[in-house]
């Protein structure tokens, strides 16, 4: 059993503080001051415990704030004698007494405290630093430069947004459908196509589930499941199909064209992406058990995923010819340049042109939220990537198992792999019912 004492101080004249004592079982006893908390001397009834509002000569003013005073040590001693009951006496001590008492004079101090949601700019600005500090990991790595890049660029397209509508930042619940619409409209202006909107938008969708709180992830559209999705086109990108790839590596290049036209072949021979192809020499170069060929072992950029890749004639001719070390890489924007350079000079002779070089191709593309079609000469649409998708597309035409293509790629799905495949819907259609009832005859 716990009672409370309330007791004036000797101290303060007119206006002493009250000191709270707490006895439980008549054994333990423990006393604080109640800070802040002033009565009035001449009206103190030890009995009542409070200030007497029947004493003769209370002044009408003073009559208020003895009423919040009694109000206040009437809720004091309530609020200690329940504390008490749920604790056990080895607890009670001055320093819980104080706590006690200061929680109910002030109950903002001891408040949960209410984190200040993020805002977008805040989110995406942190992520994106964290990452140039190698502080976000991809599977235990650090994500790639070039990655990181990417999620910078982001951030720069965000902040000119939110310029170009006169803001500076958005909180994370203004992220909605009208929102994503007004930011694909605003990459469109800056000259992006379909595909292009939809990396920006996917980098922000990453950043946002991986970082925004999870109080605030209900609030915002932009990560909720089938809402604002990430844009994505087809794009009939061309590839270079077995007989182009022998007219181009005889056509008698000299110089920086030869180079790059050589290690153009090694990519459309191997299936790699141009970031992997410092590594197509001699290092990585291995021999199977019986010794009868040679393959290279790579451990890809992109993806960190280790793949064999089995070195054929065509690629064997190239390789010769640099005893196994290729011309090193040169950036990939000056490949892209002059790779076109070396397809235009031979779309200009006779055996480029009835190869198809010289062909026009028609692009179509969404560019500013509008389906727009270009014309371009065939040679003008090869890139470094046209090397992985004429892989692909080769091997695929050969009848090349899909397994066995997608191990040397390094495609996980089979739906990341088609999207290399370039050819008529219904030639391929055509074509697997060839090999349907070809092995049906085989078995039979």
């Amino acid at each position: 059993m716990a009672s409370i004492n309330y007791i004036i101080g000797k101290r303060g004249g007119d206006r002493p503080e009250v000191a709270i004592k707490l006895t439980v079982h008549n054994r333990l006893r423990v006393q604080t001051k109640v800070q802040g908390v002033l009565v009035f001397r001449d009206y103190w009834s030890e009995a009542k415990q409070c200030n007497d509002l029947s004493r003769k000569f209370i002044k009408p003013w003073e009559k208020e704030e003895i009423i919040n005073i009694n109000s206040t040590l009437s809720g004091l001693s309530s609020h200690v004698l329940a504390q008490a009951a749920a604790t056990s006496e080895d607890e009670i001590t001055k320093s819980w007494l104080d706590n006690v008492v200061d929680s109910y004079l002030h109950p903002a101090k001891f408040a949960p405290k209410v984190e200040k949601p993020l805002t977008l700019m805040e989110i995406v600005t942190a992520f994106v630093e964290d990452a140039e500090q190698g502080k976000v990991l991809n599977d235990g790595v650090r994500l790639k430069t070039g990655t990181v890049k990417t999620y910078r660029q982001v951030l720069n397209y965000l902040t000119k947004f939110a310029q170009s509508e006169k803001r500076k930042d958005y909180e994370t619940d203004e992220l909605t459908g009208l929102w994503y619409d007004r930011f694909v409209a605003f990459l469109y202006s800056q000259g992006m196509n379909k595909n292009s909107v939809g990396k920006e938008i996917k980098c922000l969708k990453t950043i946002l589930n991986k970082r925004i709180p999870h109080a605030q992830r209900a609030a915002c559209e932009l990560v909720e499941r089938g809402k604002c999705k990430v844009l994505k086109e087809d794009v009939n990108n061309v590839f270079l199909n077995e007989e182009q790839l022998q007219v181009l590596a005889a056509h008698p290049f000299t110089g920086s064209l030869e180079r790059v036209r050589d290690l153009f072949l090694i990519l459309a021979w191997s299936g790699q992406r141009y970031s992997d192809l410092e590594q197509l020499t001699a290092k990585n170069i291995h021999a199977t058990q019986d010794g009868k060929h040679r393959y290279f072992k790579v451990r890809q950029t992109k993806t960190e995923a280790v793949v064999f890749v089995p070195i054929v004639p065509e690629l064997e001719q190239v390789l010769t010819k640099y005893d196994d070390n290729p011309p090193a890489p040169i950036s990939n924007q000056k490949f892209n340049d002059f790779i076109k350079d070396a397809c235009k000079a031979v779309a200009l002779t006779d055996a480029g042109k009835a190869a198809g070089f010289a062909d026009d191709v028609e692009l179509e593309r969404t560019i500013n939220a509008e389906k727009q079609t270009a014309v371009k000469p065939f040679y003008e649409c090869v890139t470094s990537h046209t090397g992985r998708r004429s892989f692909a597309t080769n091997g695929f035409r050969r009848d090349v198992p899909l397994p066995l293509l997608m191990s040397i790629t390094g495609h996980t799905s089979e739906a990341m792999f088609f999207k290399y495949i370039k050819e008529d819907p219904e030639q391929g259609r055509e074509r697997m019912l060839n090999n349907y009832f070809r092995l049906l005859d085989t078995n039979n």
